[in-house]
């Protein structure tokens, strides 16, 4: 591909190399989702947020190579006055709670030996309740319906390839992100109506992690646990009661799965902002992590607003060395 070649040369040409000098003491937080094994086909796993787990080892193998794999834990203490964290320090983090963090990523992270945070939204793990954006997914992917139109909601929504399915189901999700917990029940209830999906079964992908997995992971030293909300409402389109009573609640949930206090929380959908960020700090957490899509430079950065960013499933060495050195994102900056 296009982009591969180009960071390539970019590579090869001492620019990347330049670029992560320039940045060597800011920290790159680097923010994953779910892992998969095998490909998937149709509107299942469109937007690659299941990175294929051959990807993600060559990405973490040049990482532990090539950067200072640290806990959030750790990087988080910094900001708090701690002891400076190395140069060119990199952290993992894992959203959701998906059942294939254990199984898949789980285990290359031991092989490897690199500390990671799971953040987990705690109605997944508790209630075995499948995320709404995947049981839209699901939906759209199997529905033998063309169109979609919803209460509430701007917008019509038609299709008839693949392509025009994966817009949609992508407009939909999007839409649907940006009303209240509430509104959105229903609208996913009229939505997998229209759609014939009621009671579709997800595929083990979107499975959760179970409580036991969980603690397993809690009583070991290689994976901290964190909150991610209960229900995976954006918080931002929340009201202050609800956004702070997802952000406790999920707290005192993960202390009982987990037998241990999160110290650490993730904003859903990556929206945080400084209404947030002061809720989680009175709910008693150390950090909490955004997704903006910027290096954390080695000055000025709450622990409550943390930057994060995301890795793809076809990003090359050269790829993930631009983007924890900062090329990628100032080319992205300037157009």
């Amino acid at each position: 591909m296009l982009k591969q070649a180009v960071y390539t040369a970019l590579s090869w040409s001492g620019a990347t190399a330049l670029a992560a000098w320039r940045h060597r003491r800011h920290a790159a937080v680097l923010m994953y989702h779910g892992v998969s094994d095998r490909a998937w086909e149709g509107v299942l796993n469109c937007e690659r947020n299941h990175i294929r787990l051959d990807a993600l080892s060559k990405q973490l193998r040049w990482l532990k190579e090539n950067r200072r794999v640290l806990s959030l834990s750790r990087y988080a203490a910094s900001l708090r006055g701690g002891e400076p964290v190395p140069e060119r320090s990199v952290v993992l983090t894992f959203d959701d709670g998906y059942e294939n963090n254990y199984s898949l990523a789980y285990p290359l992270l031991k092989e490897l030996a690199l500390p990671a945070t799971f953040f987990v939204a705690t109605n997944f793990i508790e209630r075995r309740e499948t995320l709404w954006v995947d049981r839209l997914e699901v939906a759209f992917h199997q529905t033998r319906r063309s169109s979609l139109e919803l209460s509430g909601v701007e917008g019509r929504w038609s299709w008839n390839k693949v392509p025009e399915r994966v817009a949609a189901y992508l407009s939909v999700k999007s839409a649907l992100k940006k009303i209240d917990g509430k509104s959105r029940d229903a609208a996913m209830a009229e939505a997998l109506e229209r759609l014939d999906a009621e009671g579709l079964e997800a595929p083990p992908l979107f499975s959760p992690m179970t409580p036991a997995q969980l603690r397993e992971l809690a009583d070991g030293d290689l994976v901290e646990i964190g909150a991610h909300s209960c229900r995976h409402d954006v918080l931002t389109y929340l009201d202050d009661s609800l956004a702070e009573r997802e952000i406790i609640e999920s707290r005192a949930k993960v202390a009982l799965l987990c037998g241990k206090q999160p110290d650490l929380f993730s904003y859903p959908n990556g929206e945080g902002g400084p209404r947030l960020a002061a809720m989680v700090e009175r709910a008693g957490y150390a950090a909490a992590v955004e997704g903006s899509l910027r290096l954390n430079p080695p000055d000025g950065v709450s622990p409550y607003r943390i930057e994060r960013l995301a890795l793809h499933e076809d990003d090359t060495p050269a790829l993930v060395a631009a983007t924890v050195g900062g090329l990628r994102q100032y080319l992205m900056r300037r157009g």
